[in-house]
Order: structure tokens, then sequence, then C-alpha cells
């Protein structure tokens, strides 16, 4: 009975707790830059339909 203080336990929460902080930080960071990434696509997709769309307009005139 070498640790009958009882500071291993407190000190393992405290270190679960701050692992499970870091682990949903980076997971909100890899939502936001997915979401980032697929909005970014989508502009861009769409920017150029409308592009193509004006140009095929000025070819017909």
């Amino acid at each position: 009975m070498g640790n009958e203080r009882g500071a291993v336990f407190p000190l393992t929460l405290m270190i679960v707790f701050i692992a499970f902080l870091i682990a949903s930080q980076t997971a909100f960071i890899f939502i936001s830059q997915h979401g980032y990434l697929k909005e970014i696509s989508n502009y861009y997709k769409q920017e150029g339909e409308r592009l193509l769309n004006e140009t095929l307009r000025e070819e017909d005139e």
C-alpha cells in the first residue's frame, strides 16, 4: 500500500479531462474546416456555372 493518500485518482481524472478537451476541440476544428471547404466548393461551382451561362448568352447575341 504505497499510495494511501489517494492522489492518483484525481490526477488520472484531470489527465483524462484534459485529453477529452483536446480531442473535442480537435474534432470541432475538423468539422468546421470540412464545412468551410464544402461551402467554398459550392461557391466556386455556382460561380463557374454563372460565368459559363453569361458566356453562352453573349455568344448567342
